[in-house]
């Protein structure tokens, strides 16, 4: 009888240790949105960040309107890099309070254009492409009629460079890597219309991460960690577009 009870521990023990030790093994599956500079230099970020909380994570690269379906249904655990509206208009997703990195939504236009973009006003005149599921972008183009949205950023650039639009709508960092990319030197900068902060969502059953990866920022942005690591990985992402 004896030996029977050591038999069941023993092996109530080996359970308890093979789950824990999954559970320490198990990744964070975070989704961002492939093909775009200003994601990619957030996962970076947010790598360090999640490292700092003491969680072991993966990324994975969907498109945009993917990335949201799976965050929300719980395939994924959540998302990298959204903008504080993305929350209000997908309240199912928890939202990590404080913010880790920004971006800037700029508009290109050809060098000969003479076009000069100061605020949504301005966008009317134009034919304007953005790429679909970026929530910063679509913002900027709600209720505007002359947009193209397509599924990718080169695509976006290429109608600039053939003149089948007079604007695209992107990020800075984005932008510019596109730029170089695609060596398109006869388009620049043509305004920059807002300044955004980002955020990383959660499904709600992740609920008990949320405080743990917003004191992890906290403390990165009080140390002045996060200023080096923007810098640091917006440099890299830019000196590798070739």
């Amino acid at each position: 009888m004896n030996i029977i009870k050591l038999v069941g521990l023993s092996f109530l023990a080996l359970v308890l240790y093979v789950g824990v030790a999954f559970s320490q093994s198990t990744k964070c599956q975070i989704a961002y949105i492939e093909g775009v500079g200003d994601q990619d230099v957030a996962i970076k970020i947010l790598g360090d960040v999640f490292k700092q909380a003491g969680i072991p994570v993966a990324f994975k690269a969907l498109p945009g309107d993917r990335a949201k379906a799976m965050a929300i249904e719980g395939t994924m655990d959540g998302e990298a890099a959204r903008i504080f509206s993305y929350g209000e208009k997908n309240p199912m997703l928890l939202r990590v309070p404080t913010t880790y990195y920004g971006l800037e939504t700029t508009a290109y236009a050809k060098k000969t254009s003479n076009i000069l973009i100061k605020n949504k006003q301005d966008l009317d005149k134009y034919k304007i492409a953005v790429v679909k599921g970026v929530q910063h972008s679509k913002d900027m183009v709600e209720g505007l009629e002359n947009v193209t949205v397509v599924e990718d950023g080169e695509t976006m650039m290429k109608l600039v460079e053939t003149g089948k639009v007079d604007i695209a709508l992107t990020s800075t960092v984005n932008g510019d890597g596109l730029l170089k990319k695609m060596g398109l030197n006869e388009i620049e900068r043509v305004g920059t219309l807002t300044r955004l902060v980002e955020f990383i969502y959660f499904n709600k059953k992740n609920s008990d991460l949320v405080p743990k990866v917003d004191e992890a920022i906290k403390n990165m942005s009080q140390s002045g960690e996060l200023t080096k690591l923007t810098e640091k990985y917006e440099t890299e992402y830019l000196d590798s577009m070739k």
